[in-house]
């Protein structure tokens, strides 16, 4: 893998929050704390499960210990316990990488670092892709999984900032770059923004999570898209509005129900019903700078009154879950500033910086957490 050269960047003044020592600040001390805690909860509720989950068999082999109380019990025999087993999950993580998202690639980066170190801690196979289109074309790039060390992973999110200080080195004079050329042609190729596909990307993701489900015996996948938007339209060969989404493993149909509009959100939501349909959850952590609803009845398929009587679950002010919306398992809408606040001064530096976000990156917290939480839900504790 090629190394970052992050730290070849110099903010000469202002945009503290942007700078390479914050950005290793957060990778190399806060994201490490918040991670921790996440697979404390994770492996807490597994291990519940598998307790909770255990059976004694008798061996037909006489314990001697017990052999002297044979007259007055009949339990003489050693036992085995029978333990079953914490549930193998999977997690693919698709990070929508339009030019519209280009204000939130901080607050992905950081999702990104938390889920794929997580993922990696606690031995769950991942993959992460960003989605882009150019030339109108579908761009789906992998950039992690499982096979990498956490050091790689690391170094991915320090080229996710990197890329991002350079889109803005174009109209911000205070940010110097001192890349390489074969850094910067890397950083141009894979970090490329463009288009919004995620009705074919969607479709991408659920091939390859599908496959992932199938040849690594697991029993969970869990998808989770991060993105700002319902995406666009969706046309075949023919230039022609999809609306028919076939698996291309069961052969079975499911129509968009397009009626007399075009509406790309109703062939998401086919190709979420799709995705449940094969025993996985599909999530949306949408990155918002107002008021959700909206948003997201651009997302659903039903009429656009629907905003106002959405089943919601306020969580605080800036985050708002949505149980079922485009038949998602959930959407959870979060605003950018939960990440990190756009209101500090540009005087501040990187150092006062890291101080005053101590709160917004306890939030990342909080988002963590509640992917874990959907992740345990599978431990369900039988008595």
């Amino acid at each position: 893998m090629i190394k970052s050269e992050l730290h070849r960047v110099e903010i000469k003044f202002g945009a503290a929050y942007d700078s390479p020592a914050a950005s290793i600040e957060f990778a190399t001390k806060r994201a490490p704390s918040i991670v921790s805690k996440m697979v404390t909860e994770y492996n807490a509720k597994k291990r519940a499960y598998e307790a909770t989950n255990t059976s004694f068999k008798k061996t037909g082999t006489i314990d001697i210990s017990r052999l002297s109380s044979y007259l007055t019990s009949d339990d003489i025999f050693t036992s085995k316990s029978i333990v079953k087993s914490g549930k193998n999950h999977g997690v693919v993580l698709v990070i929508d990488w339009s030019s519209s998202m280009s204000d939130n690639v901080m607050a992905m980066a950081k999702q990104y670092l938390i889920v794929a170190s997580f993922c990696k801690t606690v031995g769950i196979p991942f993959t992460v892709s960003l989605f882009t289109s150019i030339t109108q074309h579908l761009k789906q790039t992998l950039i992690a999984n499982d096979s990498m060390s956490i050091g790689d992973v690391r170094e991915v999110f320090y080229h996710m900032c990197a890329a991002d200080l350079m889109r803005k080195s174009y109209r911000l004079s205070n940010i110097q770059l001192n890349f390489s050329n074969v850094y910067t042609a890397m950083l141009n190729g894979t970090f490329q923004m463009g288009g919004t596909p995620l009705m074919q990307s969607a479709y991408t993701t659920y091939i390859d999570a599908y496959k992932m489900k199938r040849d690594r015996k697991l029993d969970n996948v869990t998808i989770m898209y991060i993105t700002d938007g319902a995406g666009s339209t969706w046309t075949n060969n023919s230039d022609e509005v999809v609306t028919t989404v076939e698996c291309p493993f069961t052969k079975r149909q499911y129509d968009c129900n397009m009626k007399n509009t075009i509406r790309c959100d109703r062939i998401m939501s086919s190709i979420n019903r799709m995705t449940r349909d094969a025993g996985m959850k599909v999530f949306n952590l949408f990155i918002g700078t107002s008021e959700p609803r909206g948003a997201f009845a651009r997302m659903d398929d039903r009429d656009t009154l629907y905003e106002y009587t959405m089943p919601r679950n306020e969580i605080s002010p800036q985050i708002v879950e949505y149980p079922n919306l485009a038949y998602y398992n959930k959407v959870i809408y979060v605003h950018r500033n939960v990440f990190f606040d756009t209101k500090v001064d540009d005087a501040v530096t990187a150092k006062q910086f890291i101080k005053k976000t101590a709160k917004s990156n306890a939030n990342v917290s909080l988002v963590g957490s509640m992917i874990v939480s959907e992740i345990c839900k599978d431990f369900s504790v039988t008595k």
